[in-house]
């Protein structure tokens, strides 16, 4: 049982960090664009 949610628990923070780097590297590439049009 405890490994079960050991491996639940980092398969999940696994996605959580990519994710947030999915969102930040799209979120520096959207502000990089936006100041560009000006």
């Amino acid at each position: 049982m405890r490994s079960y949610l050991v491996e639940v628990h980092g398969t999940l923070l696994q996605t959580l960090v990519n994710l947030m780097n999915d969102y930040s590297t799209n979120l520096l590439l959207y502000k990089d664009g936006y100041y560009q049009i000006d």
